[in-house]
């Protein structure tokens, strides 16, 4: 039997489809969960958490730099990039999906497409202050899902008016724009004019916004 060339093995992996490492990250979840990893819950609510990054990648291959694109950078031609994202169970650890695109495209899409397949009725996600976005909390109220969402003040004067107050917590009336409704409608889903959302002082006095439950 004659032996593999040394190099078998990386162009056997040139054929693997990116979606064998959904199916595997699938079957491990489920793995963990039938051997009876407790599900940890926060007032009844399953806690989940969306967060992004970008992951530098190889400058060998053409192929890669004309898919993922990159930024520009002074000191010369930098390395190309992918953006990525993943929802996890906050106490169990598990990443649940995971979403890697070219670097121009926005973690708020990634959030989104992750919203619309792995987010259920009930769950409660936490979102980092640059997810403060209407298409969020439109998605979150059209699957009635939860959400906690950390608000940058310098940028939101209903925010800012809260900090000032001194209060500790806030109900306010929360209108969708004429377009996002419109959007939502292309997909077939009928979003109110409005919902009541509450701001809330945390004792490390962040700022997040989250919908009243």
């Amino acid at each position: 039997m004659e032996a593999p060339h040394p190099t078998a093995f990386s162009k056997a992996r040139a054929f693997l489809k990116a979606s064998a490492f959904v199916d595997l990250n699938d079957a491990l979840v489920n793995i963990a969960r039938s051997h009876e990893l407790p599900e940890h819950r926060w007032r009844g609510l399953p806690l989940l958490a969306i967060d992004g990054s970008t992951l530098r990648l190889p400058k060998g291959s053409p192929e890669i730099v004309a898919h993922f694109g990159g930024t520009d950078c002074r000191q010369g031609t930098s390395p190309p990039l992918a953006r990525m994202s993943y929802l996890y169970e906050v106490r169990s650890n598990l990443i649940v999906a995971a979403e890697v695109s070219p670097y121009d495209q926005g973690e708020l899409t990634h959030a989104r497409e992750l919203l619309g397949e792995r987010v259920w009725e009930d769950d409660c996600v936490l979102y980092d202050r640059g997810y403060n976005d209407p298409h969020i909390i439109a998605w979150s109220l059209a699957q009635d899902s939860r959400f906690v969402i950390r608000v940058a003040v310098g940028n939101n004067r209903r925010a800012q008016a809260f900090v000032e107050s001194k209060a500790l917590d806030l109900i306010y009336h929360y209108q969708f724009s004429k377009e996002i409704i419109e959007a939502f409608k292309g997909y077939g889903i009928t979003l109110p004019m409005s919902t009541y959302l509450r701001f809330v002082r945390v004792e490390c006095w962040k700022l997040v916004r989250s919908r009243c439950c």
